[in-house]
């Protein structure tokens, strides 16, 4: 855990003057080239590594597996999330008495109905989809670095006041769809997140008596108590997989989350998990009404966002010969991937690995085609229903698709009316219906990120 003094940057907006909970974050006035590089992951690279023995450069080719580029929906993403926290803790401000009242007497909130509408009006739900390999769970962890220190301990003007702050948490949903499981991971990480200095796991969920509503009240006192903000939910289309009681009962946990805690809540799965739009409308409202982003692939080789990853994928090459990124690969590479970064990467990172073993030591598209034959042939028929979009391929796999209302959900009610109006946007940021998009940030569309990501030194190929 970091010991030393967080950074304070002063407030720009009144109702965050005098709150260290929302002073500590990094500051909201950055720049779209800071932000770039906190979200920018980098793998360690030497053009003298290249000279290395074949085996070592195999295993020096894993680290292309860490390259994270940011693009706008990741900027409007991260700045969606931002405010989210903010707005979360705009009420509490732990020098405050009424909320020092909240902290150790909660039922005080609901004697005081300013504080409770507050509490209410600051939570938030954030749905993110996209299909499988599209960079959903990467985009949370790179918001998450770009979010700063996770955990806090406060020392606001002259000295230090016993407050920890636990910015966000993480959960993945787990396989057999238990609340009571989903909420004794959350206290674990709760106690992990304070080195051990605190039993929420061993008090509420190990011992042999424990009871979900136990659990669940320890739940909500450990997050007021280290001010958690924000919780990242991930495999959410877990919950679409059968009816159980327990798929209903952490969707209910969620909005409890939102509603009685005031927390952020970010849900990311697949394009099955919207399935669940399907169930009720009170779920669908609920789950729209904050906004729903999706993370699209790119349609064609020459999007300006697919060839900034490619370009800057190539940058990374442990072949003794570099090869250009030129246009003909970048197609090539689009060709074979449909433009799926999580199958780019790995088509990369074998395709160098041949060439290292034939001896031909440069990526050419002899190579990269070779490779994807030899590798990639069981995604060939997913690739070819994905790229033609047929209605027998939904059903088929659902969880790479959007358009959900022509899949047949057995547990769903009948759908509301389809939006008919759909916001335009492009690749990796495509928009859903206008009544449930997130807007677009101010100098954050596709070319004002690829030029912050230049000015950065993110990105070395000119566009």
């Amino acid at each position: 855990m970091n010991n030393t003094p967080p950074i304070y940057c002063d407030a720009v907006i009144d109702e965050h003057v005098g709150n260290p909970l929302i002073e500590c974050l990094p500051a909201i006035d950055r720049t779209d080239e800071e932000i770039a590089l906190a979200m920018m992951l980098k793998p360690a690279f030497s053009a003298t590594e290249k000279a290395l023995p074949a085996r070592v450069r195999f295993a020096l080719l894993s680290r292309m597996k860490k390259l994270f580029v940011p693009f706008a929906a990741h900027h409007q993403l991260f700045t969606h999330i931002d405010l989210g926290i903010r707005n979360s803790y705009s009420w509490r401000n732990p020098l405050n008495p009424a909320t020092q009242g909240f902290l150790h007497h909660p039922y005080a909130v609901h004697n005081a109905p300013s504080l409770r509408y507050c509490q209410r009006s600051s939570g938030s739900i954030i749905l993110l989809s996209g299909l499988s390999g599209i960079g959903k769970s990467c985009a949370m962890d790179a918001i998450m670095r770009a979010l700063g220190r996770p955990i806090v301990d406060h020392y606001y003007g002259e000295s230090r006041f016993c407050e920890r702050q636990i910015t966000y948490l993480t959960l993945r949903i787990p396989e057999d769809r238990s609340l009571k499981t989903a909420v004794a991971e959350l206290l674990l990480k709760i106690d992990l997140s304070n080195n051990g200095e605190t039993n929420y796991y061993t008090q509420y969920a190990s011992v042999s008596h424990c009871t979900l509503t136990g659990m669940l009240t320890g739940l909500v006192a450990a997050l007021s108590a280290h001010h958690t903000a924000c919780i990242f939910v991930d495999e959410i289309q877990r919950l679409v997989e059968g009816r159980s009681t327990g798929a209903r009962d952490i969707i209910e946990f969620l909005f409890r989350m939102r509603d009685d805690c005031g927390l952020t809540v970010v849900l990311c799965g697949t394009y099955a998990s919207l399935k669940l739009l399907n169930r009720q409308f009170r779920i669908n409202r609920r789950l729209c009404e904050d906004g729903l982003v999706e993370l699209s692939r790119p349609l064609t080789p020459g999007d300006v966002q697919w060839n900034t990853l490619v370009k800057v994928a190539f940058d990374y090459q442990w072949t003794r010969e570099t090869a250009e990124a030129s246009d003909a690969l970048i197609c090539v590479c689009h060709e074979l991937t449909l433009g799926i970064p999580g199958v780019l990467i790995p088509l990369l990172i074998l395709s160098q690995r041949e060439a290292i073993s034939d001896g031909s030591e440069i990526l050419t598209e002899r190579v990269i085609r070779r490779t994807f034959a030899a590798y990639f042939g069981g995604l060939a028929p997913l690739l070819a229903a994905l790229k033609g979009g047929k209605t027998w391929a939904k059903n088929k796999w659902d969880d790479m698709f959007l358009d959900f209302r022509d899949m047949e959900d057995p547990h769903a009610v009948p759908p509301a009316p389809s939006a008919t109006a759909v916001a335009e946007d492009g690749a990796w940021g495509k928009s859903v219906p206008k009544s449930t998009a997130v807007p677009a940030t101010e100098g954050t569309n596709g070319a004002d990120t690829l030029e912050a990501l230049t000015k950065a030194g993110l990105v070395r190929s000119p566009l």
